[in-house]
């Protein structure tokens, strides 16, 4: 991955939120607080970021991790707060223009890697994820996102693309589809 040090990074306050609400919280609250990550979290405050990626990835060697991470992520996705403007924009659009510069504002102070979605056809979306996150967050949060974003009772799938080595298992780059029909 390249240059990524959290180091001197900081993390919006808002985001932490999520690792506090979400449905298994119960189960990854004795690791948040191992990190001192606060639970009055200040949505406007900046944090530090690099406690939060300890916090990551442990829970992503811990006990029923995946459920843990997609359960993050698809928090992640329910919190997010649309303007106006954005009520009713479709997933497609969410993902290819909105979600990659979003990622990137939750931080500052360094390079936090980036995403890149694509149009594959009219209903497929290939996302690439290059950051530190741990990629079972990732799934959550595209999940999260399909149920959100897509009509009510549309049928999707999620899934990690089989021909590339993910960045958990040593890759470069996480790869996730996201079909609807």
């Amino acid at each position: 991955m390249q240059n990524i040090d959290l180091d001197n990074v900081e993390i919006i306050g808002e985001r932490l939120l999520m690792y506090l609400n979400h449905m298994e919280a119960e189960e990854t609250l004795p690791v948040l607080r191992k990190y001192h990550i606060e639970e009055n979290v200040d949505p406007n405050r900046w944090y530090p970021a690099k406690p939060i990626l300890d916090f990551l990835w442990e829970v992503a060697t811990g006990p029923n991790a995946m459920y843990n991470l997609v359960s993050i992520g698809i928090e992640a996705a329910r919190m997010l707060q649309f303007p106006p403007e954005l009520e009713g924009i479709s997933l497609e659009a969410f993902l290819t223009n909105i979600l990659p510069p979003t990622y990137v504002s939750f931080f500052r102070g360094g390079y936090v890697g980036y995403l890149k979605c694509e149009r594959v056809t009219e209903h497929h979306i290939k996302m690439i994820c290059v950051t530190p996150l741990p990629d079972d967050g990732w799934y959550g949060t595209v999940f999260g996102l399909a149920q959100r974003l897509l009509p009510h009772g549309m049928r999707f799938t999620v899934e990690y693309d089989n021909q590339a080595v993910r960045h958990d298992f040593g890759g470069d780059e996480t790869i996730i589809h996201v079909k609807w029909e």
